[in-house]
């Protein structure tokens, strides 16, 4: 009994003393958003689209062969991969000019927060986003 009246009152001594401190909500957090396309030109075409909206900071396009089923049917193929940075909140606007624009009926665009990165970058980046 003693021991569970101690320990009540540590709990309340450390609920008390160590409250949770209250952090500002970032606005949005960074991205990187994978766009695989059919040529290396629509993946420029569809990356500078995004570039002069100011929607991604920067791009890279880099060659990949995709392996996956569509229609039934075993595909082998080359594409293109757009990796983009941007910030969260224009996440959807990507999404709707991307799919647009895309030659695929079903084009996958994806993304992933950005955990970590230098402060000079993620300033940067978030300059180039408006």
């Amino acid at each position: 009994m003693f021991l569970l009246i101690l320990e009540q009152k540590f709990e309340l001594w450390v609920h008390n003393t160590y409250k949770p401190k209250k952090y500002k909500k970032m606005v949005s957090t960074m991205l990187a958003v994978y766009i695989p396309c059919p040529t290396k030109k629509k993946a420029r075409d569809i990356a500078a689209l995004l570039l002069q909206k100011k929607l991604i900071a920067c791009a890279n396009i880099f060659p990949s062969t995709s392996m996956y089923f569509w229609k039934g049917k075993l595909h082998n193929t080359k594409e293109f991969i757009i990796l983009a940075k941007t910030m969260e909140n224009k996440y959807k606007e990507i999404e709707k000019i991307v799919l647009s624009t895309h030659s695929y009926n079903c084009p996958c665009i994806t993304a992933w927060k950005i955990d970590k990165s230098t402060a000079a970058y993620t300033t940067w980046l978030k300059t180039m986003v408006k």
